[in-house]
């Protein structure tokens, strides 16, 4: 059973955003990048079927510029057996459906038989690949998966729906499965393990070998980015608590208008 894994490069969390206004883009030169947290979660369900299952080959996709070759190396130390690298600098402009798109052609090229990837990422946050993969492939699939387990003809995931109840679903084992926060704590890499990514291979392709080209990948364009306005003073609202409270009400009714 071939499993692909979407591992997606991101800003550190703790970093500061900045913007260049020049290309309506998010700053990225000089930053710290990580692999998103999401996709951890992920590779770390994948390698635990692996684990159970002796026929299981891990095969992880990435989307990104040169400097996301960390982020494979990570993803390989960690226990994926092989990586695809589609190599595309930060300039080039792509939305989620073009993302989808180069997603789709790879599990194509690999003859992938399940997708696991995380339900979101923590940048832009779209939620909106793996469905778009699911359709563009003809296959079910399950976001915000908190628990899954695979039998010998189908899978089995648990999820969260909105009105916070458990919703248990059986899909066919040709499924993308979005995987949430919770389901499991991701390992850390060996020593032996980050010996051993180096030595692996990493295929390296462009968006020209999947048989795509830029205008297929976007149909949006940046309008403009800006920062958030600064926020304004703090009023400290000081004595009796019920004269506080009334003072609150006072204000958010007739002077910010809220009420």
């Amino acid at each position: 059973m071939r499993i692909g894994v979407c591992i997606k490069e991101v800003l550190d969390t703790n970093c500061s955003i900045r913007l260049n206004l020049s290309n309506n883009r998010v700053a990225t030169e000089g930053q710290k990048h990580i692999v998103n947290p999401y996709d951890e979660f992920a590779l770390e369900e994948a390698l635990r079927l692996k684990e159970k299952n002796s026929d299981v080959e891990i095969i992880t996709f990435t989307i990104g510029p040169e400097r996301a070759r960390e982020s494979i190396y990570a993803a390989l130390a960690a226990g994926a057996d092989n990586a695809l690298h589609v190599v595309m600098e930060d300039s080039i402009l792509i939305d989620s459906l073009g993302i989808a798109l180069i997603i789709q052609k790879l599990i194509e090229k690999e003859k992938i038989d399940m997708l696991l990837l995380g339900e979101q990422s923590t940048d832009y946050s779209s939620h909106e690949v793996g469905p778009m993969v699911a359709g563009l492939l003809g296959w079910a699939q399950a976001m915000g998966v908190s628990k899954l387990e695979i039998n010998m003809e189908s899978v089995l995931v648990s999820r969260e729906t909105e009105e916070s109840n458990i919703e248990i679903i059986k899909l066919n084992k040709s499924c993308i499965i979005g995987v949430t926060k919770g389901i499991n704590v991701p390992r850390y890499a060996t020593l032996k393990g980050i010996m051993s990514a180096r030595k692996k291979n990493i295929i390296r392709l462009q968006i020209e070998d999947l048989g795509l080209n830029n205008t297929e990948l976007t149909g949006l364009e940046n309008e403009k980015f800006f920062y958030p306005p600064e926020k304004g003073n703090c009023t400290l609202i000081e004595g009796d608590p019920k004269e506080a409270a009334a003072e609150l009400v006072r204000i958010l009714k007739f002077e910010e208008r809220l009420l």
